[in-house]
């Protein structure tokens, strides 16, 4: 992370802010990419001594979101197991349910499908 500033002095306010920008930015991938996980407990991840929270995008443990059936389709050795999520209404989630919930990039940025 400390080569994300270049050639800026460590003294530079703009460098300072491009810097915590980026810790932001791995912390919240780091949030999705290993979500699971970080909820179960089997991984701790840390910047700066800050636990790193997982960010569930599928809202999977609310009680208004939606899963489909758990749909298995054989691929070799291994089936590939698909399950479909539809996100609860605003009106079904807390104001700050809602903002977690939204990720780094709101709602309609994070549409569409996680493999």
């Amino acid at each position: 992370m400390d080569r994300i500033t270049g050639e800026d002095l460590t003294a530079d306010a703009a460098a300072h802010a491009r810097f915590n920008d980026a810790i932001d930015h791995v912390r919240q991938h780091l949030a999705l990419v290993f979500h699971r996980f970080l909820a179960d407990g089997s991984l701790t991840l840390k910047i700066n001594g800050d636990p790193i929270k997982a960010w569930d995008p599928f809202l999977e443990n609310h009680p208004a979101t939606y899963r489909t059936a758990e749909e298995r389709i054989p691929f070799g050795k291994s089936p590939v197991v698909f399950r479909g999520f539809v996100l609860p209404h605003k009106d079904k989630l807390q104001n700050g349910e809602f903002l977690a919930a939204g990720g780094p990039y709101g709602w309609a940025a994070h549409q569409g499908f996680y493999v």
